[in-house]
């Protein structure tokens, strides 16, 4: 009849909900630990994976971080910002080659990514590896917030 069916499913877990809060409140041990809990019920959410990313680079748990970037972009792979967040993890733990090519296949998927768009990218798609990597090094220098 052309009438769109709904239903109202009941919610059983909120630990990524109060994972956001508490990474919104900038507790992100906290928040860690919900996020953890969320993708233990719910395996295949992408946004828990990343939510947990977000608050392990934050604790500079780079290692955990970069693998929880790529259980995100195995569930779903066409995400720029979680190869963005990728390739901050793994220049931050000095890993130049991955964090620009992790960037750069940021760039593909969205051309107008405020952060692929700084310097350093153009200068390694001209070939400039060098300075590329020099760029790189800016980008380990991100400082996580402070709760």
């Amino acid at each position: 009849d052309g009438i769109p069916l709904s239903a109202v499913m009941e919610r059983r877990d909120k630990n990524d909900f109060f994972a956001e809060q508490a990474q919104d409140a900038n507790d992100f041990a906290k928040a860690d630990s919900l996020f953890r809990l969320a993708v233990q019920y719910e395996p295949l959410n992408e946004l828990s994976w990343y939510g947990l990313a977000v608050a392990q680079m934050q604790q500079q748990k780079l290692k955990d971080a970069i693998g929880s970037l790529q259980r995100s972009l195995q569930i779903y792979p066409d995400n720029p910002t979680a190869f963005t967040m990728l390739g901050l993890a793994y220049a931050q733990t000095g890993d130049a080659e991955n964090g620009i090519a992790y960037l750069n296949q940021s760039l593909k998927l969205n051309p107008n990514n405020p952060l692929c768009l700084q310097p350093r990218h153009r200068q390694q798609q001209k070939g400039d590896v060098a300075t590329a990597k020099r760029y790189m090094d800016i980008v380990k220098q991100f400082q996580p917030q402070q709760k």
